[in-house]
């Protein structure tokens, strides 16, 4: 017995049937629910076999999240080799450095320096809003620049919150609760992603967007000034209100996705799949 994704993720399993590829004419296995391809671990699905079906779910959730990113890097190694997608492009390469350049945020707020920290991270925020919209301009967006640009998004908040506490550290306890509630529903929506579907992944709603423009103008005033109350009150209103809306998302999805837009959108396309 052998897992696919899909089902591995919903928690069942099903039988498989080997089929030659048509190119190599190598022994493939298909699963004979979904008819999808599958790419699994064996030594994970042969011990997998001799447990009970009721004890999987709490007994193998380790080997489960091992069997899905076995399953992941494998497609992301057929993927390259067939050139499906041409993750060698600027909106990747500006993620890219705004990966690399958060350990030097982090050495940054260690030693004190402020300023050279402030333009790092605007730095960041800018490159940020630069390589999502080169992506749509210019059709450039792939699933790997979209893991890529969640990843650099995760990296460059934790900096700015750091910097946030050691730098302006009265203004952060003055409006902590914000910092705080946002910061609770931020950290849940990676565990509901985590617990559902094995792994973190990102949405790009179009809320988070907003986010993303509203918070980069609240860290550069802060950092550069003093922002008024409304606009702290706004940064945090609509900073919630994005994690509230994934949460519910990856709720309601069976399997993951990217450029979800929103929660109009995703309920629209679940509607139309139950109608049929």
């Amino acid at each position: 017995m052998l897992f696919c994704e899909k089902q591995l993720i919903g928690r069942q399993s099903y039988i498989y049937l080997l089929t030659a590829c048509k190119n190599c004419n190598a022994s493939r296995p298909i699963c004979t629910y979904c008819k999808n391809i599958a790419w699994p671990d064996y030594k994970y699905v042969f011990f997998a076999k001799t447990i009970p079906a009721q004890k999987r779910t709490i007994l193998l959730f380790p080997l489960y999240i091992c069997i899905i990113n076995s399953i992941q890097m494998s497609h992301s190694a057929i993927n390259r080799k067939k050139n499906t997608e041409n993750i060698y492009n600027i909106p990747n390469f500006l993620s890219a450095y705004r990966i690399l350049a958060f350990p030097f945020l982090i050495w940054m707020i260690i030693a004190g320096q402020e300023k050279l920290f402030v333009g790092f991270l605007i730095t960041n925020l800018i490159t940020d809003i630069l390589d999502g919209f080169i992506a749509r301009r210019f059709n450039m967006q792939t699933q790997f620049g979209a893991r890529l640009d969640s990843l650099a998004d995760v990296g460059t908040m934790i900096a700015a919150f750091a910097g946030l506490v050691i730098f302006k550290t009265d203004y952060f306890f003055i409006h902590k609760w914000g910092f705080i509630t946002f910061a609770g529903l931020y950290l849940l929506s990676f565990l509901v992603t985590f617990i559902k579907f094995g792994r973190i992944c990102g949405l790009h709603l179009y809320s988070f967007k907003t986010t993303g423009y509203v918070m980069g103008i609240f860290f550069a005033w802060i950092f550069l000034s003093t922002p008024p109350q409304w606009y702290y009150y706004l940064m945090v209103c609509v900073s919630c209100w994005a994690n509230i809306e994934e949460i519910i998302i990856f709720i309601l999805l069976k399997e993951p996705k990217s450029n979800a837009k929103g929660l109009y959108w995703v309920i629209k396309s679940v509607k139309k799949v139950n109608r049929y």
